[in-house]
């Protein structure tokens, strides 16, 4: 059984205060740029196609190096404020980022527990956002499923900072429609986002239904393989996928989260569902690179969940040629395939 502390969900206008207190915290500096900035070879093909106005919004630029910042210092701010004085976080990368920062600022002891195939690097990475030993790092299963169930299944580790099914968490997700709407003077019409676990689609949704912005929609992006998602919608309840796809970190998530999905279906009709095979994933991938390499000074950075999202693009194009369109980077903490 797993034990866990009565909700208290921040939500909407009291999450994005949170957000914006703690901005200096993790030096974020969440920005809307044209889409030829990182994607100068597709954004020449989405005009062919019609396309209106392309954006990148980065909100992979913080301490972080990930948006899931604010999922965790939304929720780690509600547990302080219930007395919690340690978590546990499952992760298979980014989100334990974003929770041990939450944790270093709020005075939380952290456990963290990652996959034990996850690299060194990247447990080493942690340690260097906070070398304390109030964090603990420990490798559990091989796979993101299985050390969540570790961490949910040990409640002396302390309360779950849970990487995507938590309503606190998704609220802060949902601050990211705050930036865009301070980040640009035009109606953005679409805003495209990867989905794994569903936590990031849900905090837009709710936040844009509070908002009652009616004009804005949503397309989710999967790649093939982790489809849990459409599959939940279609049956109507959370349906879980026998083997997600590995190569695309973060959206490889074998079951959509409860609260997710329950926000995700109450808002399913600003939502569209779009999925890229694997050839226009690495298509995007490889374009991507050119236009690095042609740079010169620039590092290609964007990790391969945001690249899915982008994929997911010409999709939209077709569907509402000449509208504006905003797609979400991010993360930066894992390497391109």
């Amino acid at each position: 059984m797993t034990t866990t502390l009565e909700q208290s969900t921040t939500k909407g206008d009291a999450a994005i205060e949170i957000i914006d207190e703690h901005r200096a915290t993790v030096n974020d500096h969440t920005r809307l740029d044209p889409l030829e900035t990182e994607f100068n070879t597709l954004a020449h093909y989405l005009r062919s196609l019609g396309a209106g106005s392309l954006h990148l919004l980065y909100a992979d630029d913080n301490q972080a190096g990930t948006f899931k910042w604010r999922g965790a210092f939304n929720k780690a701010a509600a547990l302080k404020e219930q007395g919690v004085e340690r978590v546990v976080v499952p992760s298979a990368g980014n989100h334990a980022r974003g929770a041990v920062l939450a944790a270093r600022h709020f005075d939380l002891e952290a456990t963290i527990v990652v996959p034990t195939t996850a690299p060194p690097a990247k447990k080493e990475g942690l340690r260097d956002l906070w070398p304390s030993t109030q964090l603990r790092i420990i490798a559990q299963g091989d796979n993101f499923n299985q050390s969540l169930e570790y961490a949910l299944d040990h409640p002396e580790l302390g309360i779950p900072l849970h990487p995507f099914d938590d309503p606190d968490v998704i609220a802060g997700q949902g601050t990211l429609a705050d930036d865009l709407d301070r980040s640009t003077s035009e109606p953005v019409n679409h805003i495209v986002v990867p989905v794994g676990g569903g936590g990031l689609l849900a905090g837009l949704a709710q936040r844009l239904a509070e908002q009652d912005n009616t004009r804005t929609q949503l397309h989710a992006v999967e790649p093939v393989g982790s489809n849990s998602l459409s599959r939940s919608l279609t049956a109507g309840e959370p349906v879980e996928v026998e083997q997600p796809n590995s190569r695309y970190g973060g959206s490889a998530v074998q079951k959509i989260g409860i609260e997710t999905f329950r926000i995700i279906w109450e808002n399913r009709d600003r939502i569209s569902m779009h999925m890229v095979s694997e050839e226009a994933v690495d298509a995007t991938i490889a374009d991507y690179l050119s236009d690095q390499r042609d740079w010169r000074w620039r590092l290609a950075t964007l990790e391969p969940t945001t690249i899915v999202a982008v994929a997911g693009l010409e999709h939209v194009i077709l569907q509402r040629p000449g509208e504006s369109v905003a797609v979400i980077g991010t993360g930066h903490n894992a390497p391109l395939i």
